[in-house]
């Protein structure tokens, strides 16, 4: 507020939960005034959106965020962190004191260094994993003692499938498994009308069918079948007048 006054809007943190106090009762005659003179009233909805999400931890409202983790994810490759931190007033916090450590699979605590980018309030950090497995960066900060808030984010490593790294169809290796596995391998460019009976010509050669029995059954005859329809029509016309439809 002006020098001598009292606040219009105070918040304050209790523990892990937060708090807000808006110190008028005419709080809805900015609403008002804004339709009043034809305006939109967004500021006064965004206020109100942004102090509940504000209250509720939203994690775009946490103070330290780590942002992105990037690279390839493979073990002996490195990875790529990139953390944001703002004061109490959201302002990027360019000079805070920023801990990292990485969790490993079994445990470990692995401390990592992190330095500040060109635009403020950013910072980077990277980390060689040596093994497979579930890992959690920890970012913690803190300005002129003052601690500012902390995040967390798993990330998995594992080595990449060879099979992800090249799409195209391989025409010899499906060739090979057709024929190790009795079966028969048509390239799109040679398929036709024939094809499909050939293919149904071999695998009768190779499992024969028979046909045991042959019975043939009316749909109107079974009377779970003509419960559900009637059921459903039934269903349909009760809806129908519920909504005043009919």
């Amino acid at each position: 507020g002006a020098s001598g006054g009292s606040p219009l809007l105070a918040v304050g943190r209790h523990g892990k939960g937060r708090t807000l106090a808006l110190a008028s009762d005419d709080f809805w005659r900015w609403n008002f005034g804004a339709v009043g003179a034809k305006e939109s009233p967004q500021n006064h909805l965004k206020l109100v959106r942004q102090a509940v999400r504000w209250l509720a931890q939203e994690p775009s409202f946490e103070q330290v965020q780590i942002k992105s983790i990037g690279g390839s994810r493979a073990p002996g490759e490195k990875v790529d962190f990139k953390i944001r931190v703002v004061k109490d007033d959201f302002s990027p916090a360019s000079h805070a004191a920023l801990r990292l450590r990485v969790i490993g699979p079994e445990g470990e605590q692995i401390p990592v260094e992190a330095a500040p980018e060109a635009e403020e309030g950013e910072y980077s950090a990277d980390f060689t994993p040596t093994r497979e497995g579930s890992y959690r960066l920890e970012a913690e900060a803190s300005l002129a003692g003052k601690p500012l808030g902390r995040d967390r984010k798993s990330f998995p490593v594992a080595f990449p499938f060879g099979e992800t790294e090249d799409g195209r169809p391989r025409p010899e290796l499906l060739k090979k498994i057709a024929d190790r596995s009795r079966g028969e391998f048509i390239p799109l460019s040679d398929w036709n009308e024939s094809s499909l009976k050939r293919l149904t010509d071999k695998l009768e050669a190779v499992a024969p069918s028979q046909a045991v029995e042959r019975r043939q059954v009316a749909l109107w005859s079974t009377l779970w079948t003509f419960s559900l329809i009637l059921l459903l029509l039934g269903g349909e016309w009760w809806l129908r007048r519920k909504w005043g439809l009919i």
